[in-house]
């Protein structure tokens, strides 16, 4: 439901849940993109001032799922939908 809406509305989802990366590559569900941040030991001001960082110079993030990391970020994109 909310990767549906979020590609209806050309929205990017922003998430801490690793989840999505199974819905997207193993179901092949259609998305715009995905931002995951594993960064788990963070605190909420932690994850947004990464989440700064990160936004400053985005990487490309339609049709990819990027994982943010405390060390940096990783681009997979999407397979294309059944």
């Amino acid at each position: 439901m909310v990767l549906a809406m979020a590609r209806r509305e050309r929205r990017i989802v922003l998430t801490n849940d690793k989840d999505f990366a199974e819905l997207v590559f193993a179901r092949r569900q259609a998305s715009s993109g995905v931002l995951l941040l594993r960064l788990r030991d963070w605190n909420a001001d932690q994850k947004a001032e990464r989440l700064l960082e990160v936004l400053s110079d985005p990487p490309e993030l339609r049709r990819a799922m990027v994982v943010v990391t405390s060390r940096g970020l990783r681009r997979r994109p999407f397979p294309e939908p059944d």
